[in-house]
């Protein structure tokens, strides 16, 4: 009598979690400030590369006449790390001033001017 052999399981590979030195807060706030324009749709997509998802966008005027406008991001919940990280790339790649803080949690993000 032959034996039945049982088919072996198989668990599919579960994605590995961060890091606990890295707690995910809330979202980040990104400032681009650059002396040539910047193409939003690439910021975006350099971003999203990098582990970051960008919720809300606002231009807003530059500080001087004549100036560039500067880009303002909104991510979704993310590592500070990660945002940090990300922020420097993104300075790198556009040669712009990138400045990334922690997004408050009621931040009025339509009525921000700076």
């Amino acid at each position: 009598m032959l034996a039945h052999a049982e088919p072996a399981l198989t668990t599919a590979p579960q994605p590995s979690p961060l890091p606990s030195a890295w707690p995910v807060s809330g979202g980040h706030l990104l400032r681009l400030r650059s002396e040539r324009a910047l193409c939003e749709a690439t910021v975006v997509r350099l971003l999203a590369r990098w582990g970051l998802a960008v919720q809300r966008r606002r231009w807003l005027a530059g500080g001087a006449v004549g100036s560039t406008p500067e880009l303002l991001l909104l991510t979704a919940a993310a590592p500070a790390e990660l945002a940090a990280a990300a922020a420097l790339q993104l300075q790198q790649a556009t040669g712009a001033l990138v400045q990334c803080q922690a997004a408050a949690e009621h931040l009025d993000f339509d009525a921000f001017s700076g």
